[in-house]
């Protein structure tokens, strides 16, 4: 049996999407988008906004690019990978 990774995200982008091309066929376009939540402080509620880093490799990033814009609101469905530092 395996273990399934996946996620939906829903924000808004942070800044203007970036766009790295390697080669003709290899490209990555990466972006950042902002989703508040809430949580309660006392008798109130008040935001808590989280931030993510997205990486999308593969096809149609020069399109995606042209797209993804500062403030735009996107859905994202994916899997999470940790970047690991020592």
């Amino acid at each position: 049996m395996t273990d399934n990774n996946s996620i939906v995200v829903n924000g808004r982008l942070v800044k203007d999407a970036e766009l790295h091309v390697f080669t003709e066929k290899s490209s990555v376009i990466q972006f950042s988008i902002c989703c508040n939540n809430q949580k309660k402080d006392g008798d109130k509620w008040v935001d808590k906004p989280c931030f993510y880093t997205v990486k999308k490799y593969g096809g149609n990033q020069d399109k995606l690019a042209a797209y993804l814009t500062k403030g735009k609101p996107v859905s994202i469905v994916g899997y999470l990978d940790q970047d690991k530092w020592e």
